[in-house]
């Protein structure tokens, strides 16, 4: 009949009884296999870790991108706003370009005063007001 105490005292040393001849196979492995596994599973915490860090890293890519993706609306917008401006420019400098031809001819007709006369003339017209 099997002792019913767990554990019995030899000599000072407490030492498994039967209750623990069951485990005593796999209590009995040798080093090398528990190194063995403690290697593997030291290998996939650190693919873990690294696969987080991967995402991580991909992350802040991402937020990288969309910040870039932002600033780059931002100076499209910027852009088409000066190129609307340089277009209403040289839609004012062409009409006044047009003016200026077309008082030049006026006054190489006969039919009105030179360009540079009358702007001094309504100038001066102006102040005198």
């Amino acid at each position: 009949m099997p002792s019913r105490r767990v554990v019995r005292r030899t000599s000072g040393v407490w030492r498994p009884t039967t209750f623990f001849a069951p485990l005593s196979p796999t209590l009995a492995r040798p080093p090398e296999q528990y190194e063995s596994r403690i290697r593997a599973m030291e290998a996939e915490r650190e693919a873990m870790a690294a696969a987080a860090s991967r995402s991580a890293e991909v992350e802040r890519y991402k937020e990288l991108l969309l910040k870039q993706r932002d600033i780059m609306i931002a100076l499209t917008a910027r852009l088409n706003e000066r190129d609307d401006n340089i277009v209403a420019l040289q839609v004012g400098v062409h009409t006044i370009r047009v003016w200026i031809r077309s008082r030049r001819r006026a006054w190489v007709t006969g039919g009105g005063e030179p360009v540079g006369k009358a702007w001094k003339t309504s100038r001066w017209q102006e102040r005198s007001l």
